[in-house]
């Protein structure tokens, strides 16, 4: 069981390894790791969420830490050279370091933890090329000893009915189904040995045998209830049998399944003799266990499902390889969801670079840092989106005419805090030399308890508009002066057609008095 345990360590490992780590989100429970020192450790979505990488170790040393408070298994992964202090070796484990120097495969022995008896097993850690990223600058090469992995379980837990259930804290189904039809017999074996050590045999055998009826049972409900398919091949690719999800997917009764040959009944046929070889690999033991791939399979229906799979081997009393296991993860409409989105994206796109103007997403600070933006950029500024983003050296601010920086930060900042979009036009410095206008339209799109927000929004020329409107101004100026001056004009005429009026007047009044 210690065995089986520890190889699911490296299953986790090797998974976390061949994708050069995880992401999730920080947390108080997930700090970044400060003895991993490599590029993007630490990232931020474009949607504002942090993340940190997660190495194989720290993802170990994590899911030990949980099995420890759920279950009382002590997990430990340590080294003769470690980095983190922590994963320093005790006297067992230093010992047992030292023996995987000399060749040995593995350790196992009692060994008392905090005043408590633990029957320990260890086995070593050998640096593969995904190692490297991490560990290249200690001089450890590949197939070196790395370090290892201990597993300590109580004694008085090796005897417990409840086993099973803390195995599968530790592996999820598809380790569960492998006990089940693989660790039955080594289980069997552990405890009957610590029967004849402890106590009685005779009695401890009685309870050893029920136990192992309970295992079977609850390993026959795992088997046909899990969530994945769940595959047994013998050398030639015969089914042996298959569980109740293998079943539904297949279109196939379990029972009836048995002893159809695999590659002609479900494989199609123009990757047949491929996936046929490769399960002759695997049975000369040429393939690793545990390799990920997928592939199509072809139910009864005709249909073709995209399955995920992880293989693992079946050997006999002598070491012999003489049958397989496949888990597999349906991912037909994970893949029919992906190729979707993939295509929702390149529509997006497509219609974002043929826009007049610039679709952006930045931070809400002085700099308007940008995150993304569209192709039409170029044609707006001069600047292609890499230069936008890219540069360290250059901000978006740097193409604000001076004159209308602080204006446009007061209007945005005035909208967001109404919890409103924001409209506001402003001018802009081509790369070119060229002033040009634009109107910036957006939104705020992050919540407002995340530093700095998210603003996103679509921004585009109205040089155009604006000279029209300043030409329209400036013939209004023109007519309005005009009407002036005109006005003005007639005013004056009207002033001296009353003089002349006035004057003719006159004149007439003096010739009357004359004639009188």
């Amino acid at each position: 069981m210690h065995g089986l345990l520890f190889e699911k360590d490296i299953n986790y490992r090797q998974w976390n390894a061949s994708h050069g780590g995880l992401y999730a989100p920080i947390s108080e429970s997930t700090l970044p790791n400060e003895y991993l020192e490599v590029p993007e450790r630490d990232v931020v979505t474009t949607s504002g969420i942090a993340l940190t990488l997660i190495n194989p170790a720290y993802m170990i040393r994590q899911v030990h830490e949980l099995a420890s408070k759920k279950s009382g298994v002590l997990g430990h992964i340590t080294s003769l050279n470690p980095i983190r202090p922590e994963n320093a070796a005790d006297a067992w484990e230093k010992a047992a370091l030292e023996s995987f120097e000399l060749h040995q495969d593995e350790a196992s022995g009692f060994s008392d933890i905090n005043g408590e008896t633990y029957f320990r097993y260890m086995a070593p850690l050998y640096v593969s090329e995904a190692c490297t990223k991490c560990h290249e600058a200690q001089g450890y090469k590949v197939g070196d000893v790395r370090g290892g992995i201990s597993i300590s379980l109580p004694c008085e837990y090796i005897n417990s009915s409840s086993i099973i259930q803390t195995i599968s804290l530790f592996s999820g189904h598809f380790i569960l189904w492998m006990i089940g039809l693989m660790g039955i017999n080594y289980s069997s074996g552990q405890l009957l040995n610590s029967a004849k050590r402890q106590r009685g045999f005779g009695e401890e055998l009685k309870k050893s045998n029920d136990q192992m009826e309970s295992e079977r049972n609850l390993a026959r409900q795992y088997f046909n209830i899990s969530g994945v398919l769940l595959i047994k091949l013998d050398d030639e690719g015969f089914i042996l049998s298959i569980n109740q999800k293998s079943g539904e997917v297949l279109g196939a009764d379990p029972e009836t399944a048995k002893g159809l040959n695999w590659f002609n009944e479900f494989i199609p046929e123009n990757i047949r003799e491929e996936a046929r070889e490769a399960h002759y690999k695997l049975m000369k033991g040429e393939l690793d266990d545990y390799e990920y791939y997928a592939n199509q399979i072809q139910t009864r229906t005709g249909e073709l499902r995209e399955i995920a799979w992880r293989n693992s081997v079946i050997r006999d009393d002598q070491g012999e390889i003489v049958s397989t296991l496949s888990s597999g993860d349906d991912i037909t409409d994970l893949n029919r969801s992906e190729i979707a989105l993939q295509e929702n994206e390149r529509r997006l796109s497509t219609l974002m670079d043929n826009l007049t103007g610039m679709v952006y997403r930045c931070l809400n600070d002085s700099n308007w840092t940008m995150q993304f933006v569209s192709r039409g950029s170029e044609k707006l500024s001069g600047y292609t989106p890499e230069e936008l983003i890219a540069d360290p050296a250059f901000v978006y601010s740097n193409i604000l005419y001076p004159d209308d920086r602080y204006r446009i930060w007061q209007q945005v900042q005035a909208a967001i805090q109404e919890n409103m979009p924001f409209e506001v036009e402003f001018r802009i410095k081509h790369k070119n030399g060229d002033v040009r206008w634009v109107l910036a339209r957006g939104l705020r799109v992050s919540s407002p308890e995340v530093s700095p927000e998210v603003l996103e929004g679509y921004i585009f020329d109205i040089t155009e508009r604006k000279q029209a409107e300043e030409m329209l101004e400036s013939q209004l100026d023109e007519a309005l002066r005009f009407q002036k001056v005109t006005v003005n004009r007639e005013l004056r005429m009207k002033e001296l057609q009353d003089e002349i009026k006035a004057l003719k007047t006159g004149r007439i009044t003096g010739v009357e008095n004359e004639d009188n």
